[in-house]
C-alpha cells in the first residue's frame, strides 16, 4: 500500500462553476497526515451570500478506515439543533451533517476506492449540497487508479 492518487487527478475533478457559484481558490496538495501519504484538492466556490467548499481527499485508500474511525457507521443521530446520518448507497458511504437552523450544512462520500469527496456550505441546506455533489464526476474518481501495486 502507502500509494494515492496523485493530488493533480483529484483537481481534475473539481469544476470551475458548482451550482452556477464560480470557483473563488483552489488548493493542491501532496503530503503526509499521520505519517500516510495523501493527496488533495479543495475549491471555494461562493458569491456574495452564498460560499461552498469542495474537498478531495485521498489517504491512499484509507478512506473506508476514515470512515470507521470517523465512527460513521450506518445510523442517525439527532438533537434539537442538528441533525447528522450516515447510510450506503451503490457501494458509497454518505454521510450527512445540517444544523435545523439552516446555518451550516455538509455532505460527505466516501467512493469505493475510498476517496473522501466532502462539501460544506453555510446557509444551504442539505439538499443542495447533495444535488451540488451530482455535479461533480464521482465516478470519474472512482476509476482514478493509485500508482503502484495496490
Amino acid at each position: 500500500g502507502g500509494q494515492v492518487v496523485a493530488a493533480q487527478a483529484l483537481k481534475a475533478a473539481l469544476p470551475a462553476q458548482l451550482g452556477g457559484l464560480e470557483r473563488t481558490s483552489l488548493e493542491v496538495q501532496d503530503g503526509a497526515a499521520l505519517g500516510l501519504p495523501t493527496s488533495q484538492a479543495s475549491a471555494d466556490y461562493g458569491s456574495a451570500d452564498k460560499q461552498v467548499r469542495l474537498e478531495i481527499v485521498d489517504i491512499g485508500g484509507l478512506g473506508q478506515m476514515a470512515v470507521m474511525a470517523m465512527g460513521m457507521g450506518q445510523g442517525e443521530k439527532e438533537d434539537q439543533t442538528s441533525a447528522e446520518k450516515t447510510w450506503q448507497e451503490g457501494g458509497r458511504t454518505l454521510h450527512q451533517r445540517y444544523e435545523k437552523d439552516g446555518s451550516h450544512a455538509e455532505f460527505k462520500a466516501v467512493l469505493k476506492n475510498g476517496i473522501v469527496v466532502s462539501l460544506e456550505a453555510d446557509r444551504m441546506g442539505v439538499k443542495d449540497l447533495r444535488s451540488l455533489l451530482s455535479q461533480v464526476d464521482l465516478n470519474a474518481l472512482e476509476a482514478l487508479q493509485r500508482k503502484g501495486k495496490s
